[in-house]
């Protein structure tokens, strides 16, 4: 039995180990090339994931995989949050409702109507769907605004829609798949008190 523990513990450590030794060398690597990190990570993560050389295999159940996404999550969050002012919010508000709630809301209805007559699926699933990937997250733009120069308001305005956006998406993709389970009623209210309390609480 202990053999065993101690087993589960060396193969998980070793997982996340890897996971971060490749994490840094992906970030030298995009420091070198002037890429943007977010999109070497995902490179290197297939290429080092079971659809190409098989180095790292993580189940979706394991200890190391909900480690590595919930520490990614708090630090991507994290980087944002602290980029963010309020001064910034109330001069470029008005583009930011504009971009996070109806942008999202748009692209997702133009997806759901896309999906719902091509992929020939309920218009629940055509719409979960749309909610899951409406939100076009910026941030992999980030990086890349720590190479250039830009101006400081349209940099403001893009970390910010970033957290807003995300917000909209999964508050979306949340209800409907509650709807489409059972266990959710549609409800704007509740959606509307959603949208300005996880930013808080993510931020």
């Amino acid at each position: 039995m202990e053999a065993n523990v101690m087993h589960f513990v060396q193969r998980e450590l070793n997982m996340i180990t890897m996971v971060f030794l490749f994490g840094l060398i992906a970030i030298k690597l995009s420091e070198k090339i002037k890429i943007p990190d977010v999109a070497l990570f995902m490179i290197v993560g297939i290429l080092i994931g079971p659809s190409v050389f098989n180095i790292i295999t993580v189940p979706n159940d394991s200890v190391s995989y909900q480690f590595i996404i919930v520490l990614g999550s708090i630090l991507i969050l994290f980087e944002g949050g602290i980029a963010i002012h309020f001064s910034v919010l109330k001069k470029v508000w008005v583009t930011i409702s504009l971009l996070s709630i109806l942008g999202v809301i748009i692209t997702a209805a133009v997806v759901a109507v896309t999906a719902f007559y091509l992929l020939d699926i309920s218009i629940l699933y055509a719409l979960l769907i749309a909610s899951v990937i409406s939100s076009t997250d910026p941030a992999t733009l980030m990086p890349v605004f720590k190479q250039i120069a830009i101006q400081e308001k349209v940099r403001r305005t893009v970390e910010s829609v970033s957290a807003f956006n995300d917000a909209t998406g999964s508050i979306l993709t949340f209800t409907l798949l509650g709807v489409i389970i059972g266990h959710t009623e549609l409800s704007i209210s509740s959606s509307i008190w959603s949208f300005f309390e996880k930013p808080v609480v993510e931020y």
